[in-house]
Protein backbone atom coordinates (compact mmCIF):
# COMPACT_ATOMS: atom_id res chain seq x y z
CA UNK A 1 0.00 0.00 0.00
CA UNK A 2 1.50 3.33 -1.03
CA UNK A 3 0.80 6.54 0.85
CA UNK A 4 1.64 10.02 -0.39
CA UNK A 5 2.34 13.28 1.40
CA UNK A 6 2.37 16.40 -0.74
CA UNK A 7 3.63 19.78 0.45
CA UNK A 8 2.66 22.73 -1.73
CA UNK A 9 3.96 26.30 -1.72
CA UNK A 10 1.36 27.95 -3.97
CA UNK A 11 1.91 30.76 -6.45
CA UNK A 12 -0.28 33.06 -8.52
CA UNK A 13 -0.41 31.15 -11.80
CA UNK A 14 1.18 27.84 -10.80
CA UNK A 15 -0.90 24.74 -10.10
CA UNK A 16 1.42 22.26 -8.35
CA UNK A 17 -1.46 19.82 -7.84
CA UNK A 18 -2.14 19.70 -11.59
CA UNK A 19 0.14 16.69 -12.09
CA UNK A 20 -1.10 14.70 -9.11
CA UNK A 21 -3.94 12.84 -10.87
CA UNK A 22 -1.50 11.28 -13.35
CA UNK A 23 0.99 10.58 -10.54
CA UNK A 24 -1.70 8.82 -8.52
CA UNK A 25 -2.69 6.59 -11.42
CA UNK A 26 0.93 5.67 -12.30
CA UNK A 27 2.01 4.92 -8.75
CA UNK A 28 -1.31 3.68 -7.32
CA UNK A 29 -1.30 5.95 -4.28
CA UNK A 30 -3.95 4.73 -1.83
CA UNK A 31 -4.25 7.94 0.21
CA UNK A 32 -2.77 11.34 -0.45
CA UNK A 33 -2.43 13.94 2.29
CA UNK A 34 -1.62 17.50 1.18
CA UNK A 35 -0.83 20.69 3.02
CA UNK A 36 0.33 24.13 2.04
CA UNK A 37 3.50 25.76 3.29
CA UNK A 38 5.76 28.75 2.72
CA UNK A 39 8.70 26.75 1.38
CA UNK A 40 9.70 23.28 0.25
CA UNK A 41 12.63 21.18 1.43
CA UNK A 42 13.35 18.26 -0.86
CA UNK A 43 16.08 15.64 -0.97
CA UNK A 44 18.36 17.84 -3.06
CA UNK A 45 17.26 21.44 -2.60
CA UNK A 46 15.23 24.00 -0.67
CA UNK A 47 12.86 26.46 -2.34
CA UNK A 48 11.44 29.50 -0.56
CA UNK A 49 9.40 32.40 -1.86
CA UNK A 50 8.54 30.64 -5.14
CA UNK A 51 5.80 28.24 -6.20
CA UNK A 52 6.87 24.65 -5.63
CA UNK A 53 5.73 21.22 -4.51
CA UNK A 54 7.28 18.13 -2.98
CA UNK A 55 5.76 14.65 -3.05
CA UNK A 56 6.90 11.97 -0.62
CA UNK A 57 5.78 8.37 -1.25
CA UNK A 58 5.93 5.54 1.29
CA UNK A 59 5.15 1.85 1.09
CA UNK A 60 3.64 0.95 4.46
CA UNK A 61 2.40 -2.63 4.37
CA UNK A 62 1.56 -3.32 8.02
CA UNK A 63 0.77 0.17 9.22
CA UNK A 64 -2.69 1.46 9.95
CA UNK A 65 -3.03 5.09 8.83
CA UNK A 66 -6.22 7.03 9.39
CA UNK A 67 -6.26 10.57 7.99
CA UNK A 68 -8.46 12.94 9.98
CA UNK A 69 -9.25 16.61 10.24
CA UNK A 70 -9.53 18.57 13.48
CA UNK A 71 -10.59 22.20 13.66
CA UNK A 72 -10.94 24.58 16.62
CA UNK A 73 -14.67 23.89 16.98
CA UNK A 74 -14.10 20.14 17.36
CA UNK A 75 -11.04 20.69 19.56
CA UNK A 76 -13.16 22.61 22.07
CA UNK A 77 -15.45 19.58 22.50
CA UNK A 78 -12.57 17.28 23.49
CA UNK A 79 -12.51 17.83 27.26
CA UNK A 80 -11.60 14.41 28.66
CA UNK A 81 -9.27 11.54 27.72
CA UNK A 82 -12.23 9.45 26.64
CA UNK A 83 -13.33 12.21 24.24
CA UNK A 84 -9.92 12.02 22.55
CA UNK A 85 -10.00 8.21 22.42
CA UNK A 86 -13.42 8.27 20.79
CA UNK A 87 -12.49 11.02 18.32
CA UNK A 88 -9.22 9.37 17.29
CA UNK A 89 -10.59 5.82 17.57
CA UNK A 90 -7.37 4.76 19.25
CA UNK A 91 -6.32 3.85 22.82
CA UNK A 92 -2.99 4.17 24.68
CA UNK A 93 -2.46 0.39 24.81
CA UNK A 94 -2.22 0.47 20.98
CA UNK A 95 0.85 2.74 21.31
CA UNK A 96 -0.21 5.07 18.47
CA UNK A 97 2.06 7.52 16.67
CA UNK A 98 0.82 10.66 14.96
CA UNK A 99 1.88 12.97 12.15
CA UNK A 100 0.35 16.38 12.75
CA UNK A 101 0.12 19.19 10.23
CA UNK A 102 -1.17 22.10 12.30
CA UNK A 103 -2.08 25.63 11.27
CA UNK A 104 -1.20 27.67 14.34
CA UNK A 105 -3.26 30.59 13.02
CA UNK A 106 -6.56 28.68 13.08
CA UNK A 107 -6.23 26.29 16.03
CA UNK A 108 -5.10 26.64 19.64
CA UNK A 109 -2.00 24.44 19.40
CA UNK A 110 -1.31 24.59 23.16
CA UNK A 111 -4.79 23.21 23.85
CA UNK A 112 -4.22 20.55 21.22
CA UNK A 113 -0.89 19.45 22.71
CA UNK A 114 -2.41 19.27 26.20
CA UNK A 115 -5.10 16.97 24.80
Amino acid sequence: MIWGFCFVAPGNSYDPLGNLPSSRSRVNIRHLICCTCAGIIGSEREIEGRPSASLMLMRLEQVKIVPLFLNQQVLETLKHKEDWYNFLEVYPNEKPCFLVFADSFTIDCNNFYRG
